[in-house]
């Protein structure tokens, strides 16, 4: 079902048959979507919405009416490792290869896989990263990207990252967290008794998706061959912990 017209327009075609339950990708683009949400469940008519989003970012500026009560929210990882040797042919290389985007598990080629890892990359740089940054920092924030991949595992102090970058401090912290709000990567504080001391410390980032990490570092070489295996050791460990 296309949602078009007004947001009345929309609600009869959601309402139009209870017990029903209704998938909406990319919800955000649904204008009024709160709104919209809360009068179907006020409605009692007894239908669940499934709303799906790339970005919390987005998600949090639409949704404008409370919704306490209301919804429930889960985030969806990439496969884990144990869901992947569900597969067929899996193996450990091309985890630690390709990753564990949903996508990969129909394509059959390296050729194949290759081309929807780097068809999601370019699709969040384009789509999702053009609307939350100015033009002209767009080729800072793909860097930052390269090296947030190239150091993941190692503690990177945002000061250092922008001397590296010739952006100011402020600029590459609100970048790391449009990276975490947008489900690019994950963070890893220092351990401290103390939390102020904790959150002064620096921190370690690392990107959701091993595929997506070595699609940016354009090395899909197998663990065996790959100078960086500790580095993707240790991030295999942290999304599986």
């Amino acid at each position: 079902m296309e949602l078009t017209g007004s947001t009345s327009e929309i609600y009869n075609k959601l309402t139009k048959e209870p017990d029903s339950i209704i998938f909406i990708d990319e919800f955000h683009y649904l204008k009024n979507a709160s709104k919209l949400f809360k009068a179907i469940y006020d409605a009692k008519k007894n239908i669940k919405i499934f709303a799906s989003g790339s970005s919390s970012i987005e998600l949090h500026k639409h949704i404008k009416e409370s919704m306490a009560g209301r919804v429930i929210k889960n985030r969806i990882f990439p496969l884990s490792f144990n869901e992947m040797t569900q597969i067929k042919n899996f193996t450990e290389d091309n985890y630690f290869s390709y990753g564990g985007l949903p996508g990969l598990t129909h394509e059959k080629t390296e050729q194949e896989k290759l081309r929807l890892i780097e068809s999601i990359v370019e699709t969040y740089l384009i789509k999702d990263i053009k609307s939350l940054i100015k033009e002209e920092n767009i080729r800072a924030f793909n860097n930052l990207l390269f090296l947030l991949a190239q150091y993941q595992g190692s503690i990177v102090p945002a000061k250092n990252l922008s001397k590296k970058l010739s952006l100011s401090e402020p600029t590459v912290s609100k970048y790391l967290e449009i990276l975490s709000e947008t489900y690019v990567i994950g963070t890893l504080s220092s351990f401290s008794r103390n939390l102020g001391n904790e959150l002064k410390k620096s921190k370690k980032y690392y990107l959701y998706d091993l595929g997506v990490r070595n699609m940016l570092l354009k090395d899909f070489n197998p663990p065996e061959k790959r100078v960086d295996i500790g580095s993707i050791g240790e991030a295999f460990v942290f999304w599986n912990i």
